[in-house]
């Protein structure tokens, strides 16, 4: 079982989940770099912007993303 780069939380076979990405350096063609495992495109689009040192998108953690937003599915209910 996987979980989810960003939450941490297990992720559930379905459908649209996981999400794999395969992170390596430009012109690499084998299996050499990284992969990272996503329960949602909310939390890929999160992990990426955090290492992007947020600059991609500044007010992320705001309205829908923020600490009450409706993207916190994964916080205790």
């Amino acid at each position: 079982m996987h979980h989810c780069n960003h939450c941490k939380q297990e992720i559930t076979q379905s459908l649209g989940a996981p999400i794999v990405v395969s992170i390596r350096a430009p012109g690499e063609t084998g299996y050499e770099g990284i992969e990272v495992h996503f329960c949602c495109w909310e939390c890929a689009a999160m992990w990426f912007n955090e290492r992007a040192g947020e600059i991609l998108m500044p007010d992320l953690d705001s309205d829908f993303f923020g600490p009450n937003g409706p993207s916190q599915k994964w916080s205790a209910a």
